[in-house]
């Protein structure tokens, strides 16, 4: 998922980590974009991730400070410790982003009908 997001123009590199089926995906974008075009980036973050089965439920976040302690986090895992470990930082996380969320993306050919 990582590379998924990290291949998006302007996204210069990501980083994820997976608990159960929810991923927390942070993106290291350019620090002198704006705050709507940072909101379109992630969106097509959000959109590339939507077909991942795990991507679908993923979180992601452009700001800096939770980039870093994700890619902590996912260093950590690698390195072999559990990541229920780190499910407090995970939740906190969790609950400072304004979240992206690839399944709630409607493309128009899954609009209802009543919508239309």
């Amino acid at each position: 998922m990582a590379d998924l997001a990290a291949s998006i123009p302007e996204v210069h590199e990501a980083t994820c980590v997976v608990l159960g089926n929810t991923a927390i995906v942070g993106v290291d974008v350019s620090g002198v974009l704006d705050a709507s075009q940072i909101g379109t980036i992630k969106y097509s973050v959000a959109e590339a991730l939507r077909t991942d089965p795990y991507g679908v439920h993923a979180i992601v976040t452009a700001d800096m400070d939770l980039y870093q302690r994700i890619q902590n986090i996912a260093a950590e895992v690698r390195a072999g410790n559990p990541v229920s470990g780190f499910a407090n930082e995970l939740a906190e996380i969790i609950g400072r982003i304004m979240p992206q969320i690839p399944s709630d993306i409607i493309t128009p050919e899954e609009e209802p009908a009543d919508n239309r």
